[in-house]
């Protein structure tokens, strides 16, 4: 995170524009949330196995694209799609693998 901050800094000095407003709110919304995922996200690491609750990450992917089309209407093509069905197949074979 420190360096996604400080490339992203950089490249953002000419067009940054401070955040007004509602733009404070939904930052601040933005980063409680990360922090509670972050928090939950090790706490499950530490209860369980790894390889069990790692590959359950990869599904960010599936609810992303979901709140893409959902709230800002975005489109995707075949390949994002392809892709995507990649990766829960991937996670599929991944979980039945560790059960069996």
């Amino acid at each position: 995170m420190t360096i996604a901050t400080l490339v992203c800094g950089v490249l953002s000095i000419a067009n940054w524009r401070a955040p007004q407003g509602l733009e404070w709110i939904l930052l601040s919304v933005l980063g409680l949330f990360g922090y509670i995922g972050q928090v939950y996200m090790t706490k499950a690491l530490q209860g369980t196995q790894t390889s069990i609750v790692a590959p359950l990450k990869y599904l960010e992917v599936v609810f992303t694209m979901i709140v893409g089309i959902v709230w800002f209407d975005d489109l995707y093509n075949f390949w994002s799609l392809l892709r995507t069905c990649l990766i829960i197949m991937g996670l599929v074979l991944n979980m039945k693998s560790k059960t069996n």
